[in-house]
């Protein structure tokens, strides 16, 4: 009798070490899911911490079923975790949402449809001609409408346009001269007060 029990404690024992490796191997796919899932699903982070928590909860099973497929597993996590959030970051910036947050995005609505490169060949020459607009405008005179410290904005030819003060803070309502063209932006000078 005595035999019977002890065997039959064994087998509970053995059964129920291998639900702890199905529950370890079991949130190590669910924190997968939920990996994938935040690069595609803007949750603001909650399937992020979902799959934090899932990871813990794998780590913990595992060391539960053994300590050796435990720490095994930590190190799995520390080794596959960079590479995992190094490629999603590249496969998520391949998403349309991706596209859309990145700075330097090549896609607008004058480039919608294309192919990569030729958004970004076509997003160029939007830059180039925004750049030479502006150049055409050096020398130019407008008016403050509001204060630059140091940036503002500045009306030109019945034009509104951000432009960054050469020196210091200029007023609103201040008479300025276009000197420069700098990062997309017209650098400007209080011009001289005819007296």
């Amino acid at each position: 009798m005595t035999f019977l029990l002890a065997q039959t404690a064994q087998t509970t024992a053995a059964a129920s070490d291998s639900n702890w490796l199905a529950i370890g191997l079991g949130l190590a796919a669910l924190a997968l899911v939920f990996f994938a899932l935040e690069l595609f699903i803007p949750s603001g982070g909650v399937l992020a911490i979902l799959c934090g928590a899932c990871v813990f909860g794998s780590i913990a099973s595992l060391f539960i079923y053994d300590t050796s497929a435990g720490g095994f597993a930590l190190v799995a996590y520390l080794v596959a975790a960079p590479f995992a959030v190094v490629y999603g970051i590249k496969l998520w910036a391949r998403t349309p949402i991706g596209r859309n947050l990145i700075l330097g995005s090549t896609e607008s609505s004058l480039t919608k449809g294309m192919d990569e490169e030729t958004a970004a060949q076509e997003t160029a020459k939007i830059r180039r001609d925004q750049v030479e607009t502006l150049r055409a405008m050096i020398g130019k005179r407008g008016v403050v409408q509001t204060t630059l410290r140091p940036v503002g904005i500045v009306v030109i030819d019945d034009q509104r346009l951000d432009a960054l003060a050469e020196d210091g803070v200029i007023d609103k309502g201040r008479a300025i001269e276009v000197v420069n063209v700098y990062d997309n932006q017209l650098k400007v000078r209080a011009a001289p007060q005819d007296g």
